[in-house]
């Protein structure tokens, strides 16, 4: 019976999915663990995420030029290859 539950433990441990799960409840808990910021330290804080939040806004306004670009490359080889 404890050999069972032992191999059982075993494999779960070398599931991918067990490992993300280990890897999300410990950074969860580390939350909780932070102390809080000086007044500058959280104006830099919410400074840097500012600055990421609009470099994100603008990679998003890219993003979709740059499909549509490669969809129009695909589509004119195959009709090019289809033509000849």
């Amino acid at each position: 019976m404890f050999k069972n539950a032992y191999t059982k433990a075993k494999s779960l441990s070398s599931s991918a999915y067990a490992k993300a799960g280990v890897a999300t409840s410990l950074s969860l808990m580390s939350l909780g663990a932070h102390a809080a910021l000086s007044a500058e330290e959280q104006a830099a804080a919410d400074a840097i995420t500012l600055k990421i939040n609009d470099l994100l806004a603008m990679a998003w306004s890219i993003v979709p030029i740059v499909v549509v670009g490669f969809i129009g490359i695909k589509l004119f080889k195959k009709s090019s290859n289809a033509a000849t």
